[in-house]
């Protein structure tokens, strides 16, 4: 099942669960359990990073996004310095959420080839979208991960136009 129709899926069946009905991947990764929590022991701060790509809603948009989308996916977890990320979707469009150990650490994967590549090609299929980047404490980030309501206030507040 291609990655754009495995977001749909999980919308559609989350919303009996949850308001919203965004969430498509939990937050997980190298530095982050969902049975343990932080298991990073860099000491912080951490870097978290927000995204909202609105992909057009055309066929040739969609399978775009799932052909660049399905090498990032792989490529994520063996970033150097990644904490963990999620995924959502909504009816404004696809959003990240991701947790680096440094700066340097996410603009590595920023300007890492498979996404680098991806954005590059998705430029033609998408209507807008933005960024937004904060830190956290080793403290703040024990307690929990980021909130997908503080990513989207922060692209609200903060964001800066990526397309």
């Amino acid at each position: 099942m291609i990655v754009s129709q495995i977001f749909r899926f999980v919308v559609v069946v989350g919303c009996v669960a949850a308001a919203g009905c965004e969430l498509a991947q939990p937050f997980q990764g190298p530095g982050y359990s969902l049975s343990s929590g932080l298991t990073s022991t860099a000491p912080g701060p951490f870097v978290v990073a927000t995204t909202l790509l609105e992909v057009k809603d055309d066929a040739e948009a969609r399978a775009a996004f799932d052909g660049f989308m399905a090498p990032m996916t792989e490529a994520l977890p063996t970033a150097p310095g990644l904490v963990g990320s999620s995924l959502a979707t909504g009816p404004d469009g696809y959003r990240t959420l991701s947790v680096w150990e440094s700066e340097d650490a996410m603009l590595g994967w920023v300007v890492s080839s498979v996404h680098a590549d991806a954005m590059g090609g998705m430029v033609q299929h998408v209507d807008g979208g933005a960024t937004a980047s904060w830190t956290m404490t080793r403290e703040e980030l024990l307690a929990g991960p980021p909130s997908w309501d503080d990513a989207k206030a922060r692209l609200d507040g903060e964001g800066a136009s990526a397309y």
